[in-house]
C-alpha cells in the first residue's frame, strides 16, 4: 500500500482528494492536515510515502512546511497548486517532486492524481540530486565528435535532452555548469510535466543558469548557446535548417506530448552525427526509440546513471537496449557536454 498524507486547509478539497484516492486499491490515505504545522507533526508521526501539499494555508504555509519536512523527515511531496510562476520556482527550490492542479474534469483529475501518487511512491527521497563518485573511465570522447561544416546557420551541434520525474533538478545541474558563450551546441529539451507548469519551470531554470531558457515557438531557430523547452500539448521537432517545428498530435501517435522520441528522431534524421542525445531520470519508455535513432545515425548517446536518478526508468530502458555510449552521474553530464 502507498501511504498518503493530504495537507489542505479546505475540507472540501481534502474530501475531493480522499474520494479520488479511495478509487485506487493500492493507495491508503493515512491522515490529513489543515496547515503546515500539522503537516510537519503528522509527517513525523505517520511516516507517509507521499504527501499532497497545499501551498496557501493559515498558521504555516506549504512552502515553509515543505522546507522543514525536507530538512528533517524527507518525504516525497506533490504540490497542489495552480500554475503561478513564483510559487512553482519556490516549490522547486524546496524540493517538490511534482505538481497537481485541481482544475479540470473530475475523471481526468482522478486518473492524473492517482498516476502521480503511484509514480511518486517510486521516487527516491532526496532533497537534491546526490553527488556522484568521481574517476569513472569514459568510453567515448564527445569533444572528438566530427562536425559537418556545410550548415548555413550558426549551429555546431545539437544536444537533445529528455527527462520526466526528477528532471527539473537534473536539468538545473546540467545547465548551471555550462557556459552559453563557450558551448558549441544548441540545446532542445522535452520535460514531461503537468499542464500549466512548464512556464514556471522555464523561469526557474533561467534563474539557476547562465542561459536564456525559452519555451519554443514554431519557427524558432536553434543556435549555439540557445536552450528551448518543448511547449505543452505540442510535438516538437527540428528540421535540417535548425528551425523548430511544432505539431499537434491529432492522431494520438504518441503516449506523451511533448514527445522525447519525436524530438530525438527528428534531430537524428536532420543532423546525424552532430547530435548528442541525453536520456535522464523518469518513468516509462519515452526516449528509447529516439536514442536508438541517434545511435543509428552516428550521434552520441548519454544516459543518467541509477545512483543520481530520482526514478531509474527511461534511462534504464535505454541502457538495457544497448544504445548508450556513456552512463554518467548527473554532475558529470554537464562537463561532458562542453565541446572544445
Amino acid at each position: 500500500m502507498i501511504r498518503v498524507l493530504i495537507v489542505d486547509d479546505s475540507k472540501l478539497k481534502q474530501n475531493f482528494i480522499i474520494s479520488v484516492l479511495n478509487e485506487c486499491p493500492v493507495i491508503d490515505v493515512v491522515g490529513t492536515a489543515s496547515n503546515g504545522k500539522q503537516a510537519i507533526e503528522r509527517c513525523r508521526q505517520l511516516k507517509p510515502d507521499v504527501i499532497t501539499m497545499d501551498i496557501n494555508m493559515p498558521v504555516m504555509g506549504g512552502l515553509e512546511a515543505i522546507d522543514h519536512i525536507m530538512r528533517n523527515c524527507p518525504t516525497v511531496i506533490i504540490a497542489v497548486t495552480e500554475a503561478d510562476d513564483e510559487i512553482i520556482r519556490e516549490c522547486l527550490n524546496c524540493g517538490v517532486v511534482d505538481f497537481f492542479s485541481l482544475n479540470g474534469p473530475y475523471q481526468q483529475k482522478t486518473s492524473e492524481l492517482i498516476g502521480k501518487i503511484i509514480t511518486a511512491s517510486k521516487v527516491k527521497v532526496i532533497r537534491r540530486i546526490c553527488p556522484i563518485d568521481k574517476g569513472k573511465t569514459l568510453s567515448k570522447d564527445i569533444a572528438g565528435i566530427s562536425h559537418n561544416n556545410d550548415s548555413s546557420f550558426n549551429l555546431t551541434s545539437v544536444i537533445v535532452i529528455g527527462a520526466s520525474t526528477g528532471g527539473p533538478y537534473a536539468l538545473e545541474k546540467i545547465l548551471s555548469v555550462l557556459e552559453p558563450e563557450k558551448l558549441k551546441a544548441g540545446i532542445l529539451i522535452v520535460q514531461h510535466m503537468s499542464s500549466g507548469f512548464i512556464h514556471g519551470l522555464t523561469k526557474w531554470l533561467n534563474s539557476k543558469s547562465g542561459f536564456q531558457v525559452s519555451i519554443a515557438s514554431d519557427g524558432d531557430k536553434l543556435e549555439n548557446g540557445k536552450v528551448f523547452l518543448a511547449p505543452e500539448q505540442h510535438v516538437m521537432e527540428i528540421d535540417r535548417d535548425g528551425k523548430i517545428v511544432l505539431k499537434e498530435d491529432k492522431n494520438n501517435d504518441y503516449l506523451f506530448v511533448p514527445s522525447i522520441d519525436a524530438l530525438m528522431i527528428s534531430a537524428a534524421k536532420s543532423f546525424g552525427s552532430k547530435v548528442i542525445g541525453v536520456i535522464m531520470t523518469g518513468m516509462g519508455y519515452d526516449g528509447v526509440e529516439g536514442m536508438k535513432t541517434i545511435k543509428k545515425f552516428g550521434g552520441i548517446t548519454i544516459a543518467q546513471d541509477e545512483k543520481t536518478s530520482v526514478v531509474f526508468g527511461m534511462n534504464r530502458a535505454a541502457i538495457e537496449e544497448n544504445v548508450i555510449d556513456r552512463i554518467l552521474g548527473v554532475d558529470e553530464i554537464g562537463p561532458a557536454l562542453t565541446l572544445n
